[in-house]
């Protein structure tokens, strides 16, 4: 399971209860209709304070995976003053005595 933002819950959350909630007070009257207009209220507050949160203190977090991920590979290229990683593809060979016999190892030029 993956989520798109931080936000991705919040927007479930909001869009499940809001479309439960605005025909339920359109079709009640009385202190039902006024306490369940209090709660929609209450739930578009606490979604835009969960926004301005995240906003003002981790920004980033409002952003997609996918676009983080993206914009961390842009910038992992884009570092100056490191050189380029390379993979050395030369092969280190080593003496194989079961094959070769007790004198792969030593050095008989000695």
């Amino acid at each position: 399971m993956t989520t798109k933002s931080v936000m991705s819950p919040m927007l479930w959350l909001l869009g499940i209860s809001l479309t439960t909630l605005l025909p339920t007070i359109y079709f009640t009257t009385g202190r039902i209709q006024e306490l369940l207009t209090y709660s929609v209220i209450v739930i578009i507050g606490v979604a835009l304070a969960f926004f301005a949160y995240f906003a003002i203190r981790e920004p980033d977090r409002l952003q997609s995976e996918d676009y983080l991920i993206e914009q961390r590979r842009i910038a992992l290229l884009g570092e100056t003053g490191k050189p380029l990683t390379t993979i050395d593809l030369t092969a280190d060979q080593t003496p194989n005595i079961f094959v070769e016999g007790d004198a792969a190892g030593t050095d008989n030029n000695a």
